[in-house]
């Protein structure tokens, strides 16, 4: 049965709370040591996972609907100045009050030209070392599906067997990131970034072989591509019975170390299968609580300020328990909102501003995909 709009925006607010919390959950017990059950520890990657799930659902959807230029400026403007806002901000609290931190700038300042690019997760320097917000490789990742996302909207809307492409898009999506995991998790990519991990200093080890090899943009963008295709085949999966939804998701994601360690794959498409499911499961409903609305409203916000929050908390601070956490979530709640007032939305409406002058959207729409 077709949704209403507001139906489905109450979903995408629902998600991308879920999304934010699961990551603050992790990051709270990664900095604060706080514990939480199962999320304390996979949080982290199944929230990042939902919000490229969400960015392929809503994003192929603007590329589709825009042209070329204007989504340009709409990724740019939604991106872009809370991002720089956040990074600069951060660094140059770390740079006057952190003397490891600048010490390491000092060092490796021109490597900086990548965080500002939004492109750090390229080179281990600048996402090991030089990213205060501790996000930023998500963030290059998501940069990658925008340069994607025209071209695999363009490829999925030519030709009378559409659908059939977007499942072919599908396929090699998935078959890329599995081969590149299975190869990066052996070792066998660490060419490509030994000589950018000697040039810094900083051993290969196997932690940091996962952090940047195997994460790395090639194995995540399937992600996106499971989210443009709930777009593409919404109509068929409204067909699929909400209980086979629920114990798909249940199924995969109440287990997602043990299917890690059967699969011998981290990243695996298994638990974007799982994430997919409960996506169209809570495109059916989702909450329209004022929690959940401002969970969404801020989500961006949210997720580029509270790591670096929650590291001068508890790690330069030496802020714990109870009183620790306090101050950490009144920082990170105030934060989040005072950049989504000053920064966020501001840069948005320049960029709808901008975009409306350069040229009429092409086709109307219920839900915003800005």
């Amino acid at each position: 049965m077709p949704q209403s709009a507001n139906t489905e925006i109450h979903a995408i607010d629902t998600l991308r709370a879920l999304a934010i919390t699961g990551v603050l959950i992790h990051h709270v017990f990664a900095y604060g040591g706080f514990s939480f059950p199962y999320l304390d520890r996979n949080g982290g990657l199944l929230g990042v996972q939902l919000f490229f799930i969400i960015s392929g659902y809503l994003i192929v959807q603007s590329a589709q609907k825009y042209s070329l230029s204007v989504f340009a400026l709409h990724r740019f403007f939604r991106i872009f100045p809370p991002y720089l806002a956040a990074l600069l901000a951060s660094a140059g609290t770390y740079y006057l009050l952190v003397p490891d931190y600048r010490q390491t700038m000092d060092a490796f300042a021109p490597y900086f030209l990548l965080n500002i690019a939004n492109l750090q997760f390229l080179h281990p320097v600048s996402v090991l070392l030089l990213d205060p917000l501790h996000v930023g490789w998500s963030l290059t990742v998501e940069l990658c599906w925008y340069a994607l996302a025209p071209l695999a909207a363009w490829w999925g809307c030519h030709g009378s067997n559409a659908k059939v492409r977007w499942m072919g898009l599908l396929l090699v999506s998935v078959l890329t990131a599995c081969l590149w995991v299975f190869t990066a998790s052996r070792g066998e990519l660490n060419w490509l970034y030994e000589g950018m991990f000697s040039k810094a200093g900083i051993p290969l080890s196997d932690a940091l072989r996962h952090g940047v090899i195997d994460n790395a943009p090639p194995a995540q963008l399937m992600f996106f591509v499971m989210g443009a295709c709930i777009h593409v085949f919404r109509a068929e999966l409204e067909r699929v019975p909400s209980a086979a939804l629920w114990l798909v998701a249940v199924g995969i994601l109440m287990f997602v170390p043990q299917w890690s360690l059967i699969l011998d794959l981290h990243p695996n498409p298994l638990t974007g299968l799982g994430m997919a499911a409960m996506f169209v499961w809570v495109l059916r409903g989702g909450y329209g609580d004022g929690l959940t609305r401002w969970l969404a409203k801020v989500s961006y916000s949210l997720y580029l300020i509270h790591a670096p929050i929650l590291v001068a908390v508890f790690k330069y601070l030496h802020w714990e328990g109870g009183a620790g956490a306090f101050l950490a979530a009144s920082l990170i709640v105030m934060g989040a909102e005072l950049c989504w007032r000053w920064v966020e939305r501001p840069s948005q409406a320049l960029g709808r501003h901008l975009s409306n002058r350069l040229q009429p959207r092409k086709k109307s729409s219920a839900v915003a995909t800005y």
